[in-house]
């Protein structure tokens, strides 16, 4: 039923014959809005759902979720362009985790993020690629398991953390075919909560994606990612398990006029190879964005 519902709403993008769409400006799937160099100001409103929650115990074996079924997230980012090679972006969601009859909501955590073009794209070199280098700050304001009064974690909307990132993407444009390949490494900050301290250690993320802009001007992204966090260490506890987590997502999207795009997205969560200490999802999302 997902996969009928996400092909349907493909096949609507392919069918619009009067759309186009430029090519992607990098290859990570971590931010939910990018801007092009000739755009100064860009709106996203991204509404998506999740579902089929599993948790993954430490010998990859799939466990029944007792928490969330499904969950519904509304996304708003606005970006502002700096100059031709930056620009920033600002994220906020609210979220609504729902199991059987039982629903709870609340907005998650809020996110700045950024990227700069250390290269740029050259028509007189296909194989010389785009180099941008990410940074960003997750602000947590959100509930966390750590915090959560819920027995099935439905008041949870954010991991507990703030965290720092930064990262390399290499995309190469000019090719029909356009791979990319991103590393994102996120150190999430030190809190105490209730008088026991949590130091989590290092995240390491990487996103291999490939594109594709058809005739009928409907870009297509396929990517994997990749994700591994180390040990969180807990003050006079032992330390909570490191957890690896393996995932894929398709992208369909069209400019429907020269100022607004629109993108679908199907994902799962831990569902290809070795994943442990983490869960499995399945996600489709629609998101609309405006260019100013």
């Amino acid at each position: 039923m997902i996969k009928s519902f996400a092909f349907g709403l493909l096949l609507l993008l392919v069918s619009n014959q009067k759309s186009f769409a430029c090519a992607s400006c990098g290859s990570s799937g971590d931010d939910p809005l990018v801007l092009f160099p000739n755009e100064v100001y860009k709106l996203l409103i991204q509404t998506s759902k999740g579902m089929e929650y599993s948790n993954i115990d430490e010998k990859g074996t799939l466990r029944t979720s007792g928490g969330t079924e499904t969950k519904l997230q509304t996304t708003a980012s606005f970006g502002a362009s700096l100059s031709r090679k930056a620009f920033f972006t600002i994220t906020k969601s609210f979220i609504e985790n729902r199991r059987g009859d039982r629903k709870k909501s609340g907005f998650g955590d809020w996110s700045f993020s950024g990227r700069y073009s250390l290269t740029m794209l050259s028509i007189d070199d296909d194989w010389s690629p785009q180099i941008q280098w990410l940074y960003g700050y997750k602000h947590s304001t959100s509930q966390s398991t750590k915090t959560s009064r819920d027995p099935y974690l439905l008041d949870v909307f954010g991991n507990g953390f703030s965290e720092l990132k930064t990262g390399i993407d290499v995309w190469w444009g000019q090719w029909v075919v356009k791979p990319g390949l991103a590393f994102a490494l996120v150190k999430p900050l030190s809190r105490s909560v209730a008088g026991t301290q949590y130091t989590p250690a290092l995240v390491f993320r990487t996103t291999g994606s490939v594109s594709y802009l058809q005739p009928v001007n409907v870009k297509w992204v396929a990517g994997v990612t990749s994700e591994k966090k180390e040990n969180v260490k807990v003050e006079g506890a032992g330390d909570l398990p490191r957890s690896t987590t393996h995932s894929f997502f398709l992208t369909a999207e069209t400019m429907v006029t020269d100022s607004d795009t629109i993108r679908l997205t199907y994902a799962e969560t831990g569902t290809i190879g070795k994943n442990i200490n983490t869960f499995s999802s399945k996600n489709v999302s629609v998101s609309y964005m405006h260019s100013f």
